[in-house]
């Protein structure tokens, strides 16, 4: 009788060892259907409100770069500014009947005029600061340049340069070319 119990026994126990292979199974068919679902779901969702979404957004985008660009216009013709961290330099260039004039602030400068170069040929003037800081063991550097390029030529020996308060004018006659 031992032996029938015996052969009983291992019956049952191999139906005890498929059962892994349907659990396996059941948790790949759940596995999928979640899967499936959440795809369809997602597709869904992309269909009905990611295009219009996403033209919406790309037409947003457009008109804040339209004003951002707007804002640059808005600068003054002649007047051109160079953003330092902390000084910025400003500097005005105008027309006035027979010479141009450049007027540059000196403030950034320590309203020292030696700080400021000047340099002209022909119809080309190149404007540069150098200033030296010296602060708690570090040293700075701040420079500046800027070159204008005129419509026409200037007579580089009639040049004037005049500090007035704490703005440096120079004036740059035209050239005759009545010759």
């Amino acid at each position: 009788m031992d032996e029938n119990q015996n052969s009983t026994n291992s019956k049952e126990c191999r139906c005890n060892e498929e059962h892994w292979i349907k659990f396996a199974f059941i948790a790949l068919a759940v596995f999928l259907g979640v899967f499936f679902a959440t795809y369809y779901i997602m597709d869904q969702i992309r269909h009905s409100y990611g295009i219009p979404y996403r033209m919406d957004n790309l037409d947003r985008i457009l008109r804040e770069q339209d004003r951002v660009f707007q804002d640059f216009n808005k600068i003054p013709v002649g007047f051109q500014t160079a953003f330092n961290e902390n000084d910025p330099v400003s500097v005005e260039s105008f027309k006035d009947e027979n010479v141009y004039k450049i007027i540059i602030d000196l403030k950034p400068f320590d309203n020292n005029i030696n700080n400021v170069d000047v340099k002209a040929d022909g119809k080309k003037v190149t404007v540069s600061g150098i200033k030296y800081k010296d602060r708690h063991n570090r040293k700075d550097l701040y420079t500046f340049s800027q070159t204008f390029v005129l419509p026409e030529k200037i007579d580089s020996l009639a040049i004037k340069k005049e500090k007035i308060k704490d703005r440096y004018v120079i004036t740059l006659p035209i050239l005759d070319t009545d010759d």
